[in-house]
């Protein structure tokens, strides 16, 4: 059964000036899992530089593959990142439960 994950990147110092080589596939990729379903959510949080992506997956490991893979880890640009099971309490039914997802 599916569950939810959150995955945080944290991004090496100078992550800002070298990411734009990389953005387009990224973000290209980022996009397909979102139409997969794997994605449910995705954004940047500016203060560290970070990010944080709401992953919908059979487990930790896959999560951990679609982050050892992504275009920005390749680069060098992830100086590490975080997976962790996210049970839920509240939220949008949408989000909770995706449609035909599993549950």
């Amino acid at each position: 059964m599916k569950k939810h994950y959150v995955l945080i990147y944290h991004y090496v110092a100078d992550y800002m000036a070298r990411r734009n080589a990389f953005r387009a596939e990224h973000l290209a990729r980022i996009q397909q899992k979102v139409d997969e379903g794997f994605v449910l959510g995705a954004g940047v949080l500016p203060k560290e530089p970070a990010a944080l992506i709401l992953c919908y997956a059979d487990s930790s490991a896959e999560v951990e593959d679609f982050a050892k893979n992504d275009p920005y880890a390749r680069a060098g640009l992830i100086a590490n990142f975080e997976v962790d099971e996210w049970a839920a309490a509240a939220g949008l039914p949408e989000l909770l439960h995706p449609a035909g997802r599993g549950h």
